[in-house]
Formats: C-alpha cells, sequence, structure tokens
C-alpha cells in the first residue's frame, strides 16, 4: 500500500502554525535558525513555503519555537479529543494530520 501524499495545504497550515506562535512569541528567525542549526534564509524559506519541509527540520523548528508534538488516535478518548468534540471540531479520519487552527487563536 503506498502512503499518499500529504496536501500542500495541510502543509502550509502546520508551518503557518509554527509561524504564528513563533510570531507570538516574538521568537524571531535568527533565533530559531541559531537553535535549530539553520541558516535563517533556510527559516525564512521555510516560513514562506517555498519548499516542503522534511519531518526531521519540522521537528527541529517546531521544537526551536516551543511547540510540543505528540500523536494521538481519533478515535482515543483523550482530554484534547473532548475539547475537539466540546468545540464541534473532533477532527475527522481523513488519514492526514489534522490542524485545528481556532485552537490556537
Amino acid at each position: 500500500m503506498q502512503n499518499p501524499e500529504v496536501p500542500k495545504e495541510t502543509r502550509a497550515l502546520l508551518v503557518e502554525t509554527l509561524k504564528q506562535v513563533a510570531v507570538r512569541g516574538r521568537i524571531s528567525n535568527r533565533q530559531i535558525a541559531d537553535y535549530a542549526g539553520f541558516s535563517e534564509s533556510h527559516i525564512s524559506r521555510f516560513f514562506t513555503n517555498k519548499f516542503p519541509p522534511t519531518l526531521d527540520n519540522f521537528i527541529s523548528i517546531a521544537s526551536a519555537v516551543g511547540v510540543n508534538l505528540f500523536i494521538s488516535s481519533k478515535d482515543d478518548d483523550t482530554d484534547l479529543n473532548k475539547a475537539f468534540e466540546v468545540e464541534g471540531k473532533r477532527p475527522e479520519n481523513e488519514g492526514f494530520i489534522t490542524v485545528i487552527p481556532s485552537l490556537y487563536e
């Protein structure tokens, strides 16, 4: 079975979420680059979606802006899934990562 490609819109939303966290935390591209071990221009290209990030790069940059990543089944009875249900936004089983932007506003 072949894995489907992650849609560009999903990648862009994940990157935009990291960007917004960095902006709210007043974390500069230079600080992110220094922490993650990339050039500042690499971080700039990452945040403008000039190239699809590798998983390793995404995790490094997420760590640099202070984002915790975790994996949870959409069917589990977790506090996060309960919060999604309360908001009426429980992710559907689409087979891709789901980001709920309103939780970050």
